[in-house]
């Protein structure tokens, strides 16, 4: 449920059962938009620094089962399901790692002064990614589920 389809003033006079809950995307490639990237401190010394990217997924690929699909509903918005990729960053193999990545998205990172100029143009770039639905135990021991990108493609 978008913004741009309810304010937030409507949002809060609706009742919880008129609100959507929340659904995993099936196990497949996605074309996905990156809404952003930056690094982030440590939040701990003894903890590394880490680099997110936030994906917004756009569509499904062939690849995508079709009746799983269907299952979410004509009308489902698949950039509902934000998707983080994290990279740590502890060696200068993580750094490669980050560089990497953001050539996938047709960044050439040398282009840029900074590693935060690369970051920042990142933003609206697309690939393809393959996505999974993934379960863990939160630190409270309650399980969670998630969508993940295992692998990511240039978008040609």
């Amino acid at each position: 449920m978008s913004q741009a389809q309810t304010s937030y003033e409507e949002i809060l006079q609706k009742s919880w059962a008129e609100l959507p809950e929340a659904k995993m995307l099936p196990d497949g490639s996605y074309r996905l938009r990156c809404t952003g990237a930056k690094v982030m401190p440590p939040k701990q010394a003894d903890h590394s620094a880490q680099c997110l990217f936030v994906y917004e997924p756009q569509e499904p690929m062939d690849d995508v089962n079709a009746d799983a699909l269907a299952a979410l509903g004509a009308d489902y918005d698949f950039s509902e399901n934000v998707i983080y990729a994290r990279f740590w960053l502890s060696k200068a193999s993580d750094w490669d790692k980050v560089r990497k990545h953001l050539a996938k998205h047709g960044i050439n990172p040398t282009d840029f002064d900074s590693v935060d100029a690369s970051l920042k143009a990142v933003k609206n770039t697309e690939l393809i990614g393959y996505v999974v639905a993934r379960t863990f135990a939160d630190k409270s021991g309650a399980v969670q589920q998630e969508n993940v990108v295992q692998t990511f493609i240039e978008l040609n």
